[in-house]
């Protein structure tokens, strides 16, 4: 199962032939400079004010993981714990979530590798389970990946934001199943 920078991380085990089936849920394995608004973003978060923004601001966390919820009420109190307890100290903010920012645009030519073997995943049985209001993956992303993977199954989650397994997470568990049983 591949989820947002688990994307670019574990694709490379589907294109080796060591995976049997695949998931892609809100991820890419593309430049992200091809966006414009994400390109910006990036190079704002991955700079010196995004340096700022994660180590004091915790921004990551206190901004863009709620603006990427589809339904908000479904960020609850122990799921935001969940996410903000490896983050206390704030020099693990930029060490982790700083250096991820950074990635989005210093990794753009492993991104460009990873997009040029996009037909090894076509041997490789393929269900995408998308959030359709995900701020960062929208459906211009979900679009590239039908592209990239035409025989994929397609499951779009209509009011799930970036997080789908978090925001829908019966409904999720239950494709994932199905798929695994070959249903």
């Amino acid at each position: 199962m591949a989820h947002d920078f688990g994307g670019p991380i574990a694709l490379p085990l589907a294109f080796d032939g060591r995976a049997t089936r695949l998931v892609i849920m809100n991820t890419f394995m593309w430049p992200i400079d091809i966006d414009p608004r994400m390109a910006r973003g990036a190079r704002l978060l991955g700079g010196a004010l995004g340096r700022w923004l994660y180590r004091r601001a915790n921004f990551s966390l206190r901004v863009l993981m709620p603006s990427a919820y589809g339904n908000r009420a479904r960020l609850t109190p122990a799921i935001r714990r969940h996410y903000f307890e490896p983050f206390t100290n704030p020099d693990d903010r930029v060490l982790v979530l700083h250096r991820l920012a950074r990635a989005l645009l210093e990794s753009a030519p492993y991104y460009r590798q990873l997009e040029a073997r996009a037909s090894d995943l076509l041997r490789v049985p393929t269900l995408i389970i998308w959030g359709m209001k995900d701020s960062a993956f929208g459906p211009r992303h979900l679009g590239r990946w039908q592209a990239l993977v035409p025989h994929a199954r397609v499951e779009r989650l209509e009011d799930a934001g970036h997080w789908p397994h978090e925001e829908q997470p019966d409904r999720v568990v239950a494709l994932m199943l199905d798929f695994a049983r070959g249903a």
